[in-house]
């Protein structure tokens, strides 16, 4: 491939022109795999000049990858909807091999200012305006919306996240290798909202029909259905792509085949969990435009003849099981009348109470770890790489089943457990639970059936496995299940389906549903990205370090793990790590944990010892440590310093047996005063350098100095 010839200039304007200084930004390269499937890998800039100055590995991504950069910058380091919060350019992809002249010249048709800037992508054209104000998330959309109706450029082009191809680079999965370069750029070019004009909407007069037969009556538990699937989607939290989440909820009703009104009821329903609620005409705005899109889709019904979910009708007969088990004996004053009376009336649709009925709800949180862990809410356990996740898995549910403190330090309320991990093997699992149990002075055969273990996982998108762990769960009355590592358990789910938002919820949706049907704590024992800021920094890992979109949103509580110090391979099994708690409902722990594991090839074997200590003084400790480690450093550098000095100035006065003067040894070998002085003093000091008079060309003679012939056979450590 023949690299473009790279104007660094060039690419400083260019994002100029689309970033201000302090935006992160997102460069995400996209290949193929051994099996032709497309893969994507994002890393991420702190600045764009940061950016610009790793070009060099940029290009050589682009030697296998096809090489994009979120036009938005990214609040968080993610390649979602949701890590965008604010926008400052729009833009117009014009495909089909449209030219840049074609392009600019529909620019000017529509009446649109010229372009910021103009970019010819190898297989189209690219425009940019850069704005005078950011914006937020739902005007972009409506914006790109604006753009691609008017102009006829890519309809799909409107998501905040969207990322467009990098300058200077070539296409690599099409064939041909064109190249994608800057034509035309102006930073000075920034445009109020009202320099747009767009094309109105036109109503559609014959709706698509759509692809998907079906008959409303042949599904009169559609509504129902639907109902159960929207319960399992993530809320909208303003900020975190909550337009796309709600739009998204609006699409689903009408894929489920419902009426306006029917998805109206639902939206009501799903707007109380959101963070703030939509109002009235913001909710009707979304049903009206999703309806739309549903129904050009040709998608109208297409849910209707999907699997959504394991068998509904099951899973609520293991919940009235289970609310029979919880409920009191009936009263023997109640007649068979009157239980008859009581059956025959229909149970409504939605519960209403007043203010004064809601307040007086004896609602509670009941924890199994206060401060640590709720009972209820999905939970994620996650980890960087190598940060003893099924470890403190192991502990944390050995400690529930045995009603042990959590890593020796947090009281529990006792429940039953079960764990599910296909990683580790029987071998070391068996050996890590008796590590555990041997640390909280128990037996572990002595735990019983209060702790079950599976060497497999589950496949969620397997409905026989569903109903697998339903029963199981609620025949053993379990109180937390634990699937490890959940990426096993997600099959089905494509690679680049990784940070899709509504895919991987999708995919979760099962384990909300069970936990919510069974009264069970459902924790997915995940990973954080490796791309994390905080993977290798020494800091707490945060909740948006967690890998994949999905998650993130998912978790209605979480234990986070991250090193506080690189691993030594020579200790004997030692981690210094933080676990950061919280969640929801408002607990929030931080705290140093120090474990030792041991070594097998050591006499004392493998074990499991845990000490917590409180994050200020294991701060302070860090701190502390790492000072004198960069103190120590420093007098390593120094001193390996003042040695090559030392030795340049020997094998200058070797090359000149008569000497010289100071001032031009120093001179030749373009050492500075403090650095020449501080050795060749020690140079005199050690005698290997002595005075002499050195007699010039010009016969003048003067003071010098030249290395002591008996000096040559010595080093400076056996002096």
């Amino acid at each position: 491939m023949t690299l473009p010839a790279i104007d660094t200039d060039q690419l400083y304007t260019f994002t100029d022109c689309i970033f201000d200084k302090q935006d992160r930004v997102e460069v995400r390269r996209i290949g193929l795999d051994q099996d032709g499937d497309t893969r994507a890998k994002s890393a991420y800039y702190e600045s764009p000049d940061e950016m610009v100055g790793d070009f060099s590995t940029i290009i050589e991504w682009n030697a296998t990858n096809d090489v994009y950069f979120g036009v938005s910058p990214r609040e968080t380091r993610g390649a979602t909807d949701a890590d965008v919060i604010e926008c400052r350019t729009i833009f117009a992809d014009f495909d089909n091999n449209t030219t840049v002249d074609e392009a600019s010249q529909r620019i000017a048709d529509a009446g649109f200012p010229p372009p910021t800037v103009l970019v010819c992508s190898g297989h189209g054209t690219h425009a940019y305006w850069r704005l005078e104000d950011e914006i937020d998330t739902d005007t972009f959309r409506q914006m790109q919306q604006g753009i691609a109706r008017t102009l006829g450029s890519d309809p799909k082009v409107q998501n905040p996240s969207r990322v467009m191809r990098v300058p200077f680079t070539h296409h690599v999965i099409k064939p041909g290798q064109a190249e994608c370069f800057i034509t035309d750029m102006h930073s000075e070019r920034r445009y109020a909202l009202d320099a747009f004009e767009f094309k109105p909407v036109e109503p559609d007069s014959e709706p698509k029909a759509s692809r998907h037969t079906f008959n409303r009556d042949d599904h009169p538990n559609a509504f129902e259905r639907c109902s159960k699937y929207v319960e399992a989607m993530p809320p909208a939290i303003s900020g975190q792509g909550g337009h796309d989440a709600t739009f998204e909820v609006a699409c689903t009703c009408f894929r489920f085949g419902l009426s306006e009104h029917e998805a109206r009821q639902i939206l009501d329903t799903y707007n109380q969990r959101c963070e703030p609620p939509w109002s009235d005409r913001e909710l009707e705005h979304k049903i009206s435009e999703a309806s739309r899109v549903v129904s050009e889709s040709g998608d109208v019904g297409s849910m209707l003849g999907k699997d959504t979910g394991f068998n509904w009708t099951k899973a609520a007969e293991y919940a009235d099981r289970r609310d029979r088990r919880e409920q009191k004996e009936t009263p023997a004053d109640e007649t068979d009348e009157s239980k008859a009376d009581s059956a025959s009336k229909s149970k409504p649709l939605f519960t209403f109470h007043t203010a004064a009925e809601f307040d007086s709800l004896d609602l509670k949180r009941d924890y199994h770890i206060p401060g640590i862990l709720a009972a209820g809410p999905p939970t994620v356990l996650a980890g960087s790489f190598k940060t003893l996740k099924t470890s403190i898995g192991v502990d944390l549910l050995l400690s529930l089943a045995a009603g042990r403190p959590f890593l020796g330090q947090y009281p529990v309320n006792h429940t039953r457990v079960a764990f599910m991990s296909g990683e580790s093997g029987g071998y070391a699992l068996q050996n890590l639970a008796r590590r555990v149990a041997t640390a909280k002075a128990i037996n572990l055969a002595d735990v019983g059936d209060a702790f079950r273990i599976c060497t497999t996982v589950p496949k969620l998108n397997d409905n026989e496995h569903l109903h697998a762990m339903y029963e199981f769960i609620a025949d053993n009355e379990i109180g937390l299940f634990a699937v490890d590592p959940i990426y096993l358990a997600m099959a089905g789910l494509r690679s680049d389906d990784a940070g899709n938002l509504f895919k991987v919820g999708e995919m979760l949706e099962p384990l909300t549903a069970i936990g919510r049907a069974t009264g069970c704590t459902m924790m997915a024992i995940h990973h954080n990205s490796r791309g994390a800021t905080r993977a290798n920094s020494g800091e707490p890992a945060e909740l948006a370090d967690i890998a994949w979109g999905g998650f993130p949103e998912w978790a209605g509580q979480w234990l986070l793990l991250a090193r506080r110090e690189r691993y030594d391979p020579d200790s004997d099994g030692e981690h210094r790590l933080w676990l950061t708690a919280g969640g929801r409902d408002g607990h929030s722990t931080l705290v140093g944990v120090n474990v030792t594991e041991g070594r097998q090839d050591s006499l004392s074997g493998r074990k499991w010892l845990v000490d917590v200590g409180q994050a200020a003084s294991t701060r302070k400790a860090a701190a502390d440590a790492e000072q004198q480690r960069r103190e120590q450093h420093k007098r390593e550098k120094q001193y390996k310093q003042l040695e090559g000095d030392r030795m340049a100035i020997i094998g200058f006065l070797k090359s000149n047996a008569d000497g010289d003067t100071q001032s031009r040894i120093r001179d030749r070998l373009g050492l500075n005063s403090s650095r020449f002085s501080r050795a060749f003093d020690t140079l005199i000091e050690d005698g290997f350098v002595v005075g002499s008079q050195i007699t010039k060309t010009n016969g003048q003679t003067y003071e010098g100095y030249k290395l002591d012939p008996d000096a040559l056979g010595r080093t400076r450590t056996n002096q």
